[in-house]
C-alpha cells in the first residue's frame, strides 16, 4: 500500500509542479482562465482521436487533445485581435463551443455501447486508478502516465531556463519586449502549447474542472509572498507539492475524492498566505493600517500642542489634556482609546513631557516635530489656495488629510512651488524647515 501511495503522490506532485511553473506566467500575464478553457476545449480532441484510431491508448489521446488545446489558443488569439470582440469574450466563445462539440462527439462515440467513457472521469480525473495502468522501465514498474508527466516537466523546465529572459520580459513588459525585437507571439504560442500539454496530462489525473486549480492557486499563492520571478517559481512548486501531500492524506482521512481535496488544500494554503503573508497579507495590512492610524493620532496631538503653544507665544508651557481633546474633538471611544495610547507613546518617545496626571508639555524634540507638521499643513493650504482656488473654509480640512503624507523632499518641493512660503492664506506664519 505504501508504494501505491508513493506513486500517487509522486505523479500528482510532479504534475502540480509543472502546472505551477506555467501558472506563474499565466498569472503574471493575467491569463489565468486560459488553462480552464483549454481543459474544457480538449474534449473534441479526445473523441476524434478515438474515432480515428479506435483506441483509448495514451499516445493518440494525448495528440488529439493537444491539437485542440493549441487550436483553442490560436482561435482565441485571432478572435481577440478583432476590434469587434473583446479578449475575454473571445475566450468564452471558443472554449464553450469546443466543449459543447466535445460532449456531442463523446455521445456519438459511446452511443453504440462498444466503448465506455465515464463522464465523472472527464470532470474529476482518475488519480487513484493510475496505479492499475502500469509500465515497466529499467526494471521499475510505475504508472504509465508517469513518463508523460516527467517528459512534460522536463520540457517545461528546459523552456523556462532557455527562454527565461524572454519570458520575464514578455510577462512584465510586453510592449518593451516588442520594442526590443522579441517575438512575443512565438513565446506566447510556445507557452500555450506547453499549457495545453500539461493541461492534457493533468486532465487524466484530476479532470477538466480541477486543472485550473493546479495551474493558478500555487502560482497565485507564491505571488503573494514574493515578486521576484525565480523565487515565485520555486515557491509555487513548493506550494504545489505541499498541496498534493496534504490533499492526499486529508482525502484518505475523510474518505473522499483525492483530486478535489488537493484543490481544497491549495485553496486553504492560498487563504493562509493571504492572511499571514508579510507585507501583503491581511494581518500585515491591518497592522500597518492601525499603526498608521496611531501615527496620525500622534501627529494630531503634537499639532494640537504646538497650536496651543503658538497661541500662548511661549515654549514648553503646561498643556492640559482637556485642551488637547477639545482641539481634536474625539468623537468615539475607539478614538479616545487610541488617543490614550498615542499620548503614552509620545511620552515614551520623549516628544512630550508629563508634568502631572493631566498636564504635559512639548520637549525640544516634540517642538521640532510639531513645527514640521504645522509647516507641512500650512504649505499645503498655500499650495491648494494658489493652484486650485479652493474656498478658504475648505483649505484646512483638505490640508489636514494630506499633511501626514509629506516627507522632507515633498515639503521642500511645496515650499518652492508656492509664491509665499512665509504666511499661509489665513495669515498665519509658516514655520521654517529644519534646514532653515
Amino acid at each position: 500500500m505504501i508504494i501505491e501511495e508513493f506513486w500517487l503522490i509522486l505523479c500528482a506532485s510532479l504534475c502540480n509542479v509543472t502546472c505551477a511553473i506555467l501558472g506563474c506566467f499565466l498569472v503574471l500575464r493575467r491569463m489565468s482562465m486560459i488553462g480552464d478553457a483549454i481543459t474544457h476545449a480538449v474534449l473534441p480532441g479526445l473523441a476524434l482521436a478515438f474515432l480515428i484510431t479506435n483506441t483509448l491508448d495514451t499516445g493518440p489521446m494525448f495528440i488529439g487533445a493537444l491539437a485542440f488545446g493549441v487550436l483553442t489558443t490560436v482561435l482565441t488569439q485571432l478572435l481577440g485581435q478583432s476590434r469587434f470582440i473583446q479578449a475575454d469574450a473571445a475566450l468564452g466563445i471558443v472554449f464553450t463551443m469546443l466543449f459543447a462539440l466535445g460532449i456531442f462527439l463523446i455521445d456519438i462515440v459511446t452511443r453504440d455501447g462498444s466503448v465506455h467513457i465515464d463522464v465523472n472521469c472527464v470532470l474529476e480525473g482518475e488519480l487513484v486508478y493510475i496505479i492499475f495502468d502500469t509500465v515497466t522501465i529499467a526494471g521499475v514498474t510505475m504508472p504509465s502516465v508517469l513518463p508523460w508527466i516527467v517528459l512534460i516537466l522536463a520540457i517545461t523546465v528546459a523552456f523556462v531556463v532557455v527562454f527565461f529572459k524572454e519570458l520575464k520580459l514578455v510577462s512584465f513588459d510586453p510592449e518593451y519586449a516588442k520594442v526590443q525585437g522579441f517575438s512575443s507571439n512565438l513565446i506566447h504560442y510556445t507557452l500555450m502549447l506547453l499549457v495545453a500539454a500539461v493541461a492534457v496530462t493533468a486532465f487524466r489525473l484530476v479532470g477538466s474542472v480541477l486543472v485550473v486549480a493546479m495551474l493558478i492557486l500555487p502560482a497565485a499563492t507564491a505571488q503573494l509572498i514574493s515578486t521576484r520571478l525565480v523565487t515565485m517559481l520555486i515557491l509555487a512548486s513548493i506550494c504545489g507539492v505541499i498541496s498534493c501531500i496534504t490533499g492526499y492524506y486529508s482525502a484518505v482521512a475523510v474518505d473522499t475524492y483525492v483530486p478535489g481535496m488537493i484543490a481544497v488544500c491549495s485553496g486553504m494554503l492560498y487563504a493562509l498566505v493571504v492572511t499571514l503573508a508579510p507585507g501583503s497579507g491581511l494581518l500585515a495590512r491591518l497592522y500597518h493600517r492601525i499603526a498608521f492610524q496611531f501615527q496620525i493620532m500622534e501627529d494630531d496631538i503634537l499639532l494640537a500642542c504646538y497650536r496651543i503653544q503658538e497661541r500662548a507665544e511661549t515654549r514648553h508651557i503646561p498643556i492640559t489634556e482637556q485642551q488637547i481633546q477639545k482641539i481634536l474633538e474625539l468623537p468615539t471611544r475607539s478614538h479616545a482609546w487610541m488617543y490614550a495610547r498615542a499620548l503614552k507613546a509620545l511620552t515614551r518617545q520623549q516628544h512630550l513631557k508629563r508634568l502631572s496626571r493631566t498636564t504635559v508639555s512639548l520637549t525640544d524634540m516634540g517642538q521640532t516635530r510639531g513645527q514640521q507638521l504645522i509647516r507641512s499643513h500650512r504649505l499645503w493650504e498655500s499650495y491648494l489656495d494658489e493652484e486650485f482656488a479652493l474656498p478658504p473654509d475648505h483649505l484646512h480640512h483638505v490640508a489636514e488629510r494630506l499633511e501626514h503624507y509629506i516627507d522632507a523632499p515633498l515639503q521642500s518641493g511645496l515650499a518652492g512651488a508656492v509664491k509665499s512660503n512665509e504666511v499661509d492664506p489665513q495669515g498665519k506664519v509658516i514655520p521654517p524647515g529644519t534646514g532653515s
